[in-house]
């Protein structure tokens, strides 16, 4: 999904795509080097995750958090790719944002609430970290003037955490 939703964004959120088949092969190394990071993470959270349960011990709450914690980075990651190809206001809009969502949603089958918790604040707040450095950093942001604010990067923000409690309510 990660893979596929850059293809889209730089083809489709750029302007002049065929001339950023480059950025596209660039962005293809970026993505590779992710995915060999998150299948390397994964081997060892499901090795560590069989030790324990052949001992009949639980997974230890912290690594549960620093697990979320790297999950819930994924779409800071991919935003911070996305935006080295595209506007950076247009990947802060794209539907990368949207990832950000599934993993709060996914973070409640955890059946921990202050997990849930957790996850939506880091979501809020990478999102608004990526946001406001994006905006304090470039000149021409956006022709929709709203997307020059940054209070529409602070309530998507707060979208992000509210999603985070609400999934820990359902948990």
């Amino acid at each position: 999904l990660f893979a596929l939703g850059s293809i889209i964004n730089i083809f489709f959120l750029g302007s002049n795509y065929k001339a950023r088949v480059p950025e596209l092969i660039n962005a293809f190394e970026w993505i590779v080097l992710l995915f060999l990071f998150l299948a390397i993470r994964s081997f060892f959270v499901r090795r560590v995750i069989r030790i324990r349960m052949k001992k009949g011990k639980e997974l230890p709450d912290i690594l549960r958090y620093i697990n979320a914690f790297f999950e819930i980075s994924i779409p800071t990651i991919g935003l911070f790719i996305l935006s080295m190809h595209v506007e950076p206001v247009a990947a802060l809009v794209s539907p990368m944002l949207l990832l950000y969502f599934f993993i709060i949603i996914i973070s409640s089958l955890e059946l921990n609430p202050r997990l849930s918790f957790f996850v939506g604040f880091v979501a809020a707040a990478e999102y608004i970290s990526i946001s406001l450095f994006y905006l304090s950093s470039t000149q021409n942001h956006s022709n929709i003037p709203v997307l020059d604010l940054p209070v529409a990067y602070l309530v998507r923000g707060g979208i992000l955490f509210v999603s985070g409690i609400l999934a820990g309510i359902v948990s």
